[in-house]
């Protein structure tokens, strides 16, 4: 008889136990905030193109490596 326990097992990894601070990407150029999602090991969700003037978390927050940040990108600076 199976149990009625069936839910699937969620299991959570925590790469190296380190959470990483969030740069602040604004005014950097799509590819330099690339590199730096890379080096820190977050994963980097791209809108638009120029350079960075909205970022999601803020900087300073602190991510797990593997978390995702979003940045929106913009022609020229806005003023």
């Amino acid at each position: 008889q199976p149990a009625a326990e069936d839910a699937p097992e969620v299991i959570s990894v925590q790469v190296g136990g380190k959470l990483v601070a969030v740069p602040d990407f604004r005014g950097m150029a799509k590819r330099k905030v690339l590199e730096k999602c890379t080096e820190l090991g977050i994963r980097l969700q791209a809108d638009g193109s120029g350079v960075a003037v909205v970022q999601w978390p803020s900087p300073g927050s602190r991510l797990q490596p593997g978390s995702v940040c979003r940045v929106t990108f913009a022609k020229g600076q806005v003023k």
